[in-house]
């Protein structure tokens, strides 16, 4: 699973030339910033996992050429 911030710090999955927002899945993690963030989600990766990988399913993808990375 690729993750990568985007279009102002969105949390994504990047699934070959597509990206999906998931930043709701992470929406509960304490943060002053973006490392923040993913802090978090390394930390607790073993319990995001599938919940991003859900969330990666069913959001609605956009292009990488149409995102800021």
């Amino acid at each position: 699973m690729k993750l990568a911030f985007f279009d102002d710090f969105k949390l994504g999955v990047v699934t070959g030339d597509k990206v999906v927002d998931v930043s709701d899945v992470v929406k509960d993690i304490p943060r002053m910033g973006p490392q923040d963030v993913m802090r978090g989600v390394i930390e607790n990766f073993d319990q995001l996992k599938g919940k991003l990988a859900d969330a990666a399913a069913k959001g609605q993808a956009k292009p990488v050429s149409q995102v800021k990375f």
